[in-house]
Parts: C-alpha cells; structure tokens; sequence
C-alpha cells in the first residue's frame, strides 16, 4: 500500500441530443435494486459468523510469507484447505507466473476461489469479486529485532475475512441458484514492495491478473471488486474515498448502524468503522491496476493506517479481537446483500426481504 495526496447544423443538434437521451436511457435502464435484508435475516447471518474459525484462519497465516518463499507456499496451503471441504461450491486455482523484481526473478502465484454453480437469472452474470494480499512485506534480517513481520492487519485478517464469509455463506449460496449474483475471491501475491515502492516494484499478483483478464475478457464480467486491507486493529476506521463508490460503500454504513440494534458483538464495540464522511485520499493497492482498466472497484482500507502499519508490531497481540469479529460480520452481510441471496427455505417467515433498497448503477 502507498498513499498520495490526496439544416446539417440541426441535424447535428438533434444527434447529439439523441445520443444524450440514448446514455440517459442506458443509465436509468442500468439502475439495479439490491436485496435489504430483512431484520431477521441480516441479524441471522451476523450470527452465523464463526469468531472462532476466524481468528483460527488469522491466527495461521500470521507467519512471515514473503512472495516466492516456503512460507507464502505455505500460506496458499491454508487459503486452499479453507475452501476443500465445499469443492462442489468453489473452483479453486493457482494463477502462478515468474516476474523480474529488485531481488531478481521470483515466482509468484494469485489464489482464485471461484463459485462453480450454474446460476440462473438476469443476475446471473454479474460477478462480485472480493480480494485481499497474502503475502507479507520482505524485512531484512535485523539483529536488533529478529521478529519475523507477520503483517496480521497486512493482511492476513483481511485474507481470514474472506475465508471466513464463504464459510458463512456457503449453505445459502448452494440452496439459491436463480436471481442472485455470482462470488469470486481472489487472494493476491506480490502487492509488498520487496525494496520502495514504485509501479513496478509493488503489485505483482493484481497488474498480473489484470492484464490476463483483459485478454480472456474476464474483465467484463466483474459488477464490483472490492479490497480489504490494513483491518483487525482497534482504531480502524473506514470511508468512501472515491466519488465513483460511494454508492457501493454507503450500504456498509447503514449495516451497521442497523446490526448495532440486532447483534451484540456489533453493539458492544463502543464505536462506528465505516463512516458516511467521504474522505479525499489516493492510496496506491491492488485495485489500481484493475481501476485504471475501468473495472468498478471498492477500496476498504482503514485510514488513518495503523501505527503498527510495516513494522514488527503488526502482530496478533496488536489486532482486536472485537474489532476483527465485527469487521467480519458486517462484510460478510454486505456480501449477502450484495449477491441479492435469500433465507433458507425454512426461514422465509421474514416477510420484509425485499428489493427496493440501495441503488447503484450496472
């Protein structure tokens, strides 16, 4: 992560104005309304999130794994085994490739979970892509300090989150295949810079898949990519930083405000995270790549950064637990929501689920 500063003259009339009127019809056409969860439903899904299994995934890849090395192996070992037991919901594959860095070449390789069901429906086509950095930051040896940088807000808690909403969210996905959206999530090698970060030495995994997206056309198919970076400390704090996604981050805000009546992991933290003041910051991460292709992207990055941010202090007994948990929770709702998924059958008796909440454009 880097940051910065924040007659024929008529008919040409006519034209224009008709292609105006075309791109209003395409936006007005293009608007989509997302699931609001039922009280019932959202409270539940809140519930499902199982703390223990999530600070279990943290607590595993809060080990050095700097790219190329046994330990980033090991690290693609934990994501994997995390989705192994629902192989008939998740496709999961190694997108591996060698690139030149500052330390010479070095081989690399992005985790990609992908939904395998066939899904029905005009939302069907849409995909979710939700991503994180597995790898952590390269410290040179330091016999002052000989702590390996485990980088758990850096971003094995944002790498446990994922693992973590999937298992949430698994039954619900597999009892619903028509009219909901599709997940993908994607664990990324390579964002640290292994000396200072410029844009080639930074973001190996992300401008990687990026470019082979774009050649296979996967590009088109993402409705939304959002980041998850830097969470898990005590004092995280998130805002829209982009005028482009504040219509995909206000929902996070309103979630929380409404789990913090119905939940009480939520209510016991005794502060908002996601906040509706917009914040005016350009912070260089893995979405850039796919931003600057035009893909429609949500940065969630606690800012200000954690006073542990790239040093040896950024461990497990610097995260918050509480804060991690309900971190979790509410991007685990914003997912549901999101893929416009439904109760279980049995649970249906929550007559509010309905779908007039939350505009965006397609």
């Amino acid at each position: 992560v880097s940051t910065q500063s924040t007659g024929r003259v008529g008919q040409k009339t006519m034209l224009t104005s008709l292609a105006l009127l075309a791109c209003v019809a395409t936006v007005l056409a293009g608007r989509y309304e997302q699931r609001r969860l039922s009280d019932r439903f959202l409270g539940s899904v809140a519930a499902s999130v199982d703390g223990d299994a999530l600070w279990r995934w943290t607590r595993e890849l809060a080990i050095e794994r700097v790219s190329g090395t046994d330990g980033a192996r090991e690290a693609r070992e934990i994501i994997a085994a995390a989705f192994g037991g629902d192989s008939d919901l998740w496709h999961v594959e190694l997108d591996e490739f060698d690139a030149d860095t500052p330390h010479g070449e070095r081989h690399f390789a992005n985790v990609i979970v992908t939904e395998r069901q066939t899904l029905t429906g005009v939302e069907a086509h849409k995909r979710l892509v939700l991503a994180a950095h597995y790898d952590s930051k390269y410290f040179a040896p330091n016999d002052t300090d000989p702590r390996p940088f485990v980088g758990a807000t850096d971003s094995a808690a944002p790498c446990a989150m994922l693992m973590s909403l999937a298992a949430t969210l698994a039954p619900l996905m597999r009892a619903q295949t028509h009219g909901r959206r599709r997940l993908q999530l994607v664990f990324f090698d390579g964002e640290e810079a292994l000396e200072e970060w410029t844009r080639t030495d930074s973001l190996y995994g992300s401008r990687h898949l990026s470019d082979k997206w774009a050649s296979t056309g996967e590009l088109g198919k993402i409705h939304l990519l959002a980041l998850l970076d830097l969470m898990g400390h005590a004092e995280s704090s998130f805002y829209s930083l982009d005028a482009r996604s504040h219509q995909f981050f206000d929902p996070l805000v309103e979630l929380e405000s409404r789990l913090r009546t119905l939940d009480a992991d939520v209510r016991a933290l005794d502060r908002p995270l996601f906040h509706a003041r917009r914040v005016k910051a350009q912070v260089d991460d893995d979405h850039r790549p796919f931003k600057e292709r035009h893909v429609r992207t949500l940065h969630l990055i606690s800012l200000p950064f954690p006073s542990t941010w790239h040093t040896r202090d950024d461990d497990i007994e610097h995260l918050d637990e509480p804060t991690t948990l309900v971190t979790s929770k509410i991007i685990t709702a914003y997912t549901a929501a999101y893929l416009r998924l439904e109760p279980l059958p049995s649970a249906t008796a929550a007559a509010d689920d309905v779908r007039v909440h939350w505009k965006g454009e397609l």
